[in-house]
């Protein structure tokens, strides 16, 4: 038998043998014999990867397949990644409009306080944050700038919603009625529903959140006199009074500026008070308007003798 024929054989033997112990012997158990760790210790890797054609490979891949049953949301959803940018974003968002805001009451604090003689008073105590923080204005009346800025953010929204709305309206009379709004701007008609319209702003806004979106952006609240949160009948004889203290040229108003509360003629009949509201954080001013009005308010050393 020559040396081919000897080893043909001997393979084809060592094949059946094989065959029989697996058959045999239960595949678990000759996994529970073999140490993996051992065996990879003894494969040299490199040697692996240096016969693996990586081109072949990567060739014989559909990536057009595979992405097709890849869940690109579910997955970028599982990174993180969105919660992460929109936690990121709202902070930058509240600390800039704090930034902002820390502006306005330091101005109000300087004009009232410094040039008008008239300090910003704490409001009632139920409504005062009383941790000790000198920056703190939470519950403090709020001043004349401040809800200056707010009335200005409330006019340029009246006026872009109205716009807005009447544009609207005249597209769908000009669709299904055919018919236009054009050349009625004049009349009684649209007087009265820039009367009504500024009157349901006002009034809806203050009613269901306590504030304007105006006084919203600028940090401040309305609120009951006794400090309590606003009701919606006090909301409405509010909303009803603002143009009677406005109407008089404005004499109404003064109050706002000269008066320890900051209330106007609208507030004192409707029995309610502005104050500085920040949601969920606290009101702060500047901390060199905050130390500024910390030296002028502090009690004068006694003299010596």
């Amino acid at each position: 038998m020559t040396e081919p024929e000897r080893q043909g054989l001997f393979g084809r033997a060592a094949g059946a043998l094989t065959g029989r112990v697996v058959e045999t012997i239960p595949p678990d158990v000759i996994l529970d014999h073999i140490d993996v760790d051992a065996l990879l210790d003894r494969v040299d890797i490199n040697r692996v990867l240096d016969r693996v054609d990586m081109d072949r490979l990567l060739a014989r891949i559909d990536v057009d397949a595979l992405m097709r049953n890849v869940d690109v949301e579910a997955l970028v959803r599982r990174s993180g990644v969105p919660d992460l940018v929109a936690e990121s974003t709202g902070r930058l968002a509240e600390g800039a409009l704090d930034v902002a805001r820390r502006q306005v009451v330091g101005l109000d604090t300087v004009l009232v306080g410094t040039v008008l003689r008239r300090p910003l008073a704490a409001a009632p105590a139920a409504l005062r944050e009383t941790d000790g923080d000198q920056h703190t204005v939470s519950g403090r009346y709020a001043g004349p700038i401040s809800r200056l800025l707010a009335f200005g953010l409330d006019a340029a929204l009246i006026f872009a919603l109205f716009t807005m709305g009447v544009a609207g309206i005249d597209l769908l009379l000009g669709v299904f009625l055919d018919t236009t709004l054009k050349g009625r701007g004049d009349s009684t008609w649209s007087v009265v529903a820039a009367v009504v319209w500024v009157f349901v702003y006002v009034m809806t806004t203050t009613m269901i959140a306590g504030r304007t979106p105006g006084k919203a952006i600028i940090g401040l609240r309305v609120v009951t006199a006794a400090g309590f949160t606003l009701t919606a009948g006090r909301a409405f004889v509010r909303t009803v009074a603002l143009p009677v203290a406005a109407a008089p040229l404005g004499l109404g108003l003064l109050p706002i500026v000269l008066s320890r509360t900051r209330r106007g003629l609208h507030d004192l009949i409707a029995g309610t008070a502005v104050v500085y509201d920040w949601g969920d954080r606290p009101a702060r001013m500047p901390a060199p308007v905050s130390s500024f009005v910390a030296a002028r308010t502090a009690p004068a050393a006694p003299s010596a003798g």
